[in-house]
């Protein structure tokens, strides 16, 4: 017979602080501890969260650590590439 749950069950999208990690600031996600998936699995994962909330994003890899940054609009050229120089993988 069918239930009311109280909240809607989590998902690998709602296991992360995204708020947190999509502010515009420079994060390294360590694998392993902030994430247990495979490295382009989160990779994707950021993607897919940023285009739901309309954002930018540029991403490099470093020591099989992901490295997540929101850009402002302001910093995102009218073809859609960043215009800042992008963080590049070690």
């Amino acid at each position: 017979m069918a239930e009311v749950l109280d909240e809607w069950p989590k998902s690998a999208r709602s296991l992360y602080p995204w708020d947190e990690w999509l502010d515009g600031r420079i994060w390294r996600l360590k694998a392993g501890e902030d994430f247990t998936i495979p490295l382009e699995n989160m990779r994707n994962l950021v993607w897919q969260e940023t285009r739901t909330r309309d954002l930018r994003l540029t991403t490099a890899t470093v020591e099989g650590d992901l490295i997540i940054r929101v850009l402002p609009l302001e910093e995102v050229s009218a073809e859609g590439a960043p215009a800042a120089e992008e963080v590049k993988s070690a």
